[in-house]
């Protein structure tokens, strides 16, 4: 994905943060600075139709790790609890259903898979955390531990990861749609942020294909609607949310209370609906941050009718386990609750510069 982050916030609606610190500048050398362990429930043993494995990746996406996979495990179908960040080493677990053949451990460079037995399906949001070991090169580290020992939530921003994950706007061409403008969407087609390198993507070739020849371009909305406009929901929500923080209104929009399990706890916290056509035909002052958003924006949400008004809690605990200072760089330990996003918290306490400076594999 992208090598700057800061530069590309306010694509992301990105506008706020949550603490005052001074942020010192860092940066990540490689993968290895950014390992992600996803935590397992116990609710995925008690089955016997699938064949869950542990998951490592090295540097690319959720998406062509299991491709990989299932073409090796001979199986059509299978289920996990997350994405994980394609730049990054992370290990998760993934259900196959009724593989044709179970090896003990597969090893294909990039991706690695290890038996763990026969269980249920493992649904999408059904683990109970991440643990993130993070190391940041920095000239005062000290200073960074300081800032990170003071926080203790974190905004409920969606990270990066949730805007593409080979480009860094996906929102754009559900920006685009929402206002049915094909200039917009061209413009996204050709244009390259800044640290992008990739080349057009197959999916933008035959789009733009269908327009020349006077095809419809809106074919996009029947191929995969919910890609872009879930997108788009979460680039509204971003800017929603950082609204509210900037005129001191968080503690005042709350529409509901959720319970999360994460790193062996169970926690109840403030939510807000996402950006749906449900939520803005209500007059709560989150529905009115929504409305005044979309306005801006130049959207009628109340056409996605495909957007889910699902809760999203306003902010999220993080557990700090532990921190070590060597030199120039610090390593730390922390464990989030599920969809909480490790990027968030980074942009808090530093001002990070570049990240894992390596090229998914397609």
């Amino acid at each position: 994905m992208l090598l700057s982050i800061d530069i590309l916030e306010l694509l992301w609606g990105l506008e706020e943060r949550m603490y005052d610190f001074e942020r010192l500048k860092a940066t990540m050398r490689s993968p290895s600075y950014f390992r992600v362990f996803e935590v397992k429930s116990s609710e995925w043993f008690m089955g016997s139709k699938w064949s869950i494995y542990l998951v490592g990746k090295y540097c690319i996406s959720t998406f062509n790790a299991l491709a990989k996979l299932s073409r090796v495990l001979k199986s059509e179908r299978y289920s996990y609890a997350g994405l994980k960040d394609a730049y990054s080493i992370s290990y998760q677990y993934v259900s196959f259903i009724n593989p044709r053949v179970s090896p003990s451990y597969i090893n294909l460079g990039d991706v690695r898979a290890w038996l763990i037995g026969r269980g249920s399906i493992i649904r999408p949001g059904s683990h109970t955390g991440n643990i993130f070991r993070i190391t940041l090169e920095v000239d005062d580290p000290d200073k960074v531990a300081y800032n990170l020992s003071r926080v203790k939530l974190i905004p409920s921003f969606y990270g990066p990861q949730r805007f593409g994950v080979e480009r860094p706007s996906t929102h754009m061409y559900g920006l685009a749609l929402a206002r049915m403008e094909p200039g917009l969407l061209a413009r996204e087609f050709k244009y390259r942020y800044p640290g992008e390198d990739i080349d057009t993507l197959s999916i933008e070739e035959k789009l733009l294909q269908e327009a020349r020849t006077e095809i419809n371009p809106w074919i996009l909305v029947d191929e995969s609607p919910r890609i872009y406009t879930e997108a788009l929901q979460a680039y509204l929500y971003n800017r929603a949310l950082s609204r509210a923080l900037r005129s001191r209104k968080i503690d005042q929009i709350r529409e509901s209370i959720v319970t999360i399990r994460y790193c062996n706890e169970t926690i109840s916290i403030p939510a807000v609906r996402l950006p749906s056509r449900e939520l803005v035909e209500k007059e709560t002052q989150w529905a009115k941050i929504v409305k005044s958003i979309c306005l801006e924006e130049g959207i009628n949400i109340k056409q996605l009718k495909t957007l889910e008004p699902s809760l999203r809690p306003i902010y999220y605990p993080i557990k700090l386990r532990s921190t070590t200072i060597k030199d120039n760089t610090i390593t730390f330990t922390i464990c989030l609750p599920p969809s909480a996003y490790a990027t968030i918290l980074l942009r808090e306490i530093v001002e990070l510069e570049t990240v894992n400076k390596c090229k998914p594999n397609k």
